[in-house]
């Protein structure tokens, strides 16, 4: 349908400044409400009659708060109550229990008895089965049990004055050696290989079993490592090792018959001592 107001025949009509005061007037409108609802105070100061009222009904609700709890538990154990059996039914369980206890106590007493007959006879077929001998070789076991912790007692009193013996023997050592000697004494362990001493010097070596001070053999220099190759013969590497005591003068004699041993086949072992020190490869005799 076509639009009288926009066809040709007539004037053009336009409503858009009507719409625009309309607006602009609204927008005040708006502006001067937001603007008293600044100065507005929802809240009027409250009274001290209000504020003590609010007071009172605070303290209202919390009292009926709790009484309504303690309500609940009155309810609660009311139904308990209602549930709960008689006082005769508790009687009753209360008697009939009572007399399950004393059947149960009757029969305790009767498998005691019956344990207590039983022992007896236990008793009677070990002594006929010769239990007191066996008895008496508890006694006799036990005994020798004693006399063993005895004889311990005394091999510990032994050890205890051997080591004191022991403790002697280096002091006497140590008292010797302060005499410019050198008390050598190897560990003597069973099964273990023995040692020979090979004391060099500058002059020659000396070789010597422990305690054989009387097969002693000495080389001079010149004859050292000819007199030391004749006395691998008379060692043997799986028995003996050597034990080279070096003097000062006597390193590189030392040098040359170390090579000599380790080329045969002996364990070598060496330590250094003074060129006046004289070294006794020995056990020493007592005072």
């Amino acid at each position: 349908m076509a639009n009288k107001l926009r066809s040709g025949f007539g004037t053009r009509i336009s409503f858009f400044s009507f719409q625009d005061i309309i607006t602009a007037v609204t927008g005040i409108l708006i502006l001067v409400t937001l603007i008293l609802t600044l100065y507005l105070d929802p809240t009027p100061p409250a009274t001290e009659a209000e504020r003590e009222l609010k007071r009172s009904l605070t303290a209202a609700l919390a009292e009926l708060a709790r009484v309504t709890a303690a309500n609940q538990q009155h309810q609660t154990n009311l139904s308990l109550l209602a549930t709960a059996p008689s006082p005769e039914r508790l009687q009753a369980d209360l008697r009939e229990l009572q007399s399950q206890l004393a059947t149960q106590s009757n029969r305790l007493a009767r498998v005691a008895e019956r344990l207590a007959a039983r022992q007896a006879d236990v008793t009677k077929r070990a002594e006929l089965l010769g239990l007191a001998g066996l008895r008496e070789r508890l006694d006799q076991l036990q005994e020798a049990l004693n006399e063993h912790s005895r004889t311990n007692e005394s091999l510990i009193a032994e050890i205890q004055q051997m080591e004191r013996e022991h403790q002697d023997l280096e002091a006497r050592i140590q008292a010797l050696n302060r005499e410019h000697k050198l008390w050598l004494i190897p560990d003597t362990t069973p099964g273990g290989k023995e040692p020979v001493l090979v004391t060099v010097a500058g002059t020659g070596l000396a070789c010597q079993r422990f305690n054989e001070t009387t097969n002693r053999m000495q080389f001079s220099a010149e004859e050292a490592e000819g007199g030391l190759s004749r006395g691998f013969r008379l060692w043997n590497p799986e028995r003996d090792y050597l034990v080279f005591y070096v003097r000062p003068s006597g390193i590189d004699l030392f040098l040359r018959c170390q090579e000599l041993a380790k080329r045969a086949g002996f364990q070598v072992g060496y330590d250094a001592v003074e060129e006046d020190r004289q070294l006794v490869f020995s056990r020493p005799t007592p005072p």
